[in-house]
């Protein structure tokens, strides 16, 4: 679907209703290598750099709440 998945994170959470839900981070192979992104990251001068990935994934992920109608 994404092409091939070099590194993978996920974590399964409860919500308020304790309905479970998963988080999850697919790292596509021939991508920037995720340890270096968290190396650059982590430098005391790399503030604007955090912000850009911060900037980045918010518009590529979206949180979306779904009301649920009980008849």
């Amino acid at each position: 679907m994404f092409g091939r998945v070099n590194q993978y994170f996920g974590a399964v959470e409860t919500n308020s209703r304790g309905a479970l839900h998963l988080h999850g981070l697919l790292w596509l192979h021939g991508n920037t290598e995720l340890d270096q992104v968290l190396v650059d990251a982590n430098k005391p001068d790399a503030a604007a750099y955090r912000e850009a990935i911060e900037t980045y994934v918010d518009s590529v992920f979206k949180e979306v709440g779904v009301a649920l109608i009980h008849l």
